[in-house]
């Protein structure tokens, strides 16, 4: 996907969701790039189905997920709600076989996923996933905070302080935590077994993102 492509995809995603759930999904981010609602790794990889007059109809991304390498792998399909088709089916094929691809590099013993994730009202994406082996797994809450108004101060639990996250250091003390809080969630690896993470492309980073120092803290 080139950079002149973000903005035709971001026009067909946010078409596909305001049809569906009556809200934008993507946007140009800072550095150009997409920014859909679900962060996306730098490393994924980006297919799109364009009609003759090279205007984008469909969008397709599978990425690795949440630090665990080739793990887990996370996929969305986007198809202009006007100009469907087959056009899914295809996209869909593409992104199963490329995770397939990824699961062939895994460790032995290692068992490789694909997530994708839609929105109940999406009864369109859930029905073209459900047509190629995807099933219903578990749920998940949209919840969202207007941050138009400054939300009430937490209240402080005993001696439990916040602090800043340093990205670069504090890692090592997360990592452990992280392992004991979700280790009965599905698809969790423990960090000390997870297959090392891509390195991520060099150049400038779009610091906007909710994981970005100054939005990570520590108590």
């Amino acid at each position: 996907m080139r950079a002149s492509d973000v903005p035709g995809v971001v026009d067909v995603v946010n078409a596909a969701a305001e049809r569906a759930i009556g809200w934008r999904r993507a946007a140009v981010d800072a550095m150009g790039g997409l920014r859909l609602d679900r962060y996306v790794a730098p490393t994924a990889e980006h297919v799109l189905a364009v009609d003759g007059d090279d205007v984008i109809l469909g969008h397709a991304y599978v990425g690795d997920g949440d630090g665990d390498g080739l793990v887990v792998s996370h996929t969305a399909v986007t198809v202009h709600p006007d100009r469907r088709g087959d056009i899914g089916d295809v996209l869909v094929e593409w992104a199963v076989n490329d995770a397939r691809q990824r699961a062939a590099e895994l460790r032995p013993g290692v068992r490789g996923l694909l997530q994708a994730f839609v929105y109940e009202q999406e009864a369109w994406a859930r029905e073209l996933l459900e047509r190629h082996g995807f099933e219903v797994v578990r749920e998940w809450t949209h919840m969202v905070v207007n941050l138009e108004q400054p939300p009430d101060a937490p209240a402080r639990v005993g001696m439990v302080t916040i602090q800043a996250m340093d990205l670069g250091h504090d890692w090592e003390r997360v990592l452990p935590a992280m392992d004991e809080a979700y280790a009965d969630h599905w698809g969790t690896v423990p960090a000390q077994f997870a297959q090392s993470t891509p390195a991520r492309p060099s150049g400038p980073v779009d610091r906007t993102y909710s994981n970005a120092p100054g939005f990570c803290f520590l108590s």
